[in-house]
């Protein structure tokens, strides 16, 4: 899974929020039919992150 959009769209909060660095006002995250906040270790463990920037700065996608 990837997360594509323009900016602003809540790419960079989504994953935040998953990494429970904030918290939503409303709403819930749900990965494979889990829901996040109830089963988070288990969907931590399914969860990586690479920072598209840092990993490869001469390939950029354009919305």
């Amino acid at each position: 899974m990837g997360l594509i959009g323009k900016n602003g769209a809540g790419k960079s909060t989504t994953l935040k929020s998953m990494l429970n660095l904030v918290h939503p006002d409303e709403g819930t995250i749900e990965m494979f039919g889990n829901n996040f906040k109830q089963n988070e270790e288990s969907c931590k463990q399914e969860l990586g992150v690479v920072w598209w920037r840092l990993w490869n700065d001469d390939i950029w996608v354009r919305c």
